[in-house]
């Protein structure tokens, strides 16, 4: 994309519109039309991933004994899949979401190029270029704060999703 829009530029002198990045809270609906790309780009990278492990999930708990049984008690599919099936399910989501943050954050380096966001990515990016080794260490301990608490967050969720597994 960015590409082309180089190249449109070059060959036509055409100035493209650029959203304000500025302030957060300031210009948050405002140019809604140029940050609906990132947005929809952050978004949808990994839901096909996610929805493939969840119907697998699906499918794998669905076959066990005690789904079986809730069903031969004569509970609602209703009260099977979303109380005894889903929860079960959720386990192996839980444990890819945590570790996807780290992902996410360097997914929105490159975002943050192409869409020439002002962000930890765009400056991370220049600093490679220029080999500012201290912005780089730093995005670097970043990233790994992300992945720590994504994983911390992933455990958090276990006792919430997985009623035999306690805090303590």
């Amino acid at each position: 994309f960015q590409v082309v829009v180089v190249w449109i530029d070059s060959h036509t002198g055409a100035q493209w519109p650029v959203a304000n990045w500025g302030n957060a809270w300031q210009y948050t609906f405002t140019d809604l039309q140029f940050k609906i790309g990132p947005i929809v780009i952050l978004a949808l990278a990994g839901v096909a991933y996610l929805a493939r492990l969840t119907r697998t999930s699906m499918l794998e708990v669905l076959r066990q004994d005690f789904v079986r049984t809730a069903r031969a008690k004569g509970m609602r599919e209703q009260v099977v899949i979303y109380r005894h099936a889903l929860r079960n399910a959720l386990i192996p989501l839980v444990t890819i979401l945590g570790l996807s943050l780290g992902l996410l954050v360097t997914g929105t380096f490159f975002l943050e190029d192409i869409f020439n966001i002002p962000g930890i990515g765009a400056a991370t990016l220049a600093a490679t270029q220029y080999r500012d080794y201290p912005v780089i260490q730093a995005t670097a301990v970043l990233l790994a704060v992300a992945v720590v608490i994504g994983n911390l967050v992933s455990d958090l969720l276990y006792t919430l999703v997985d009623p035999r597994i306690k805090s303590s």
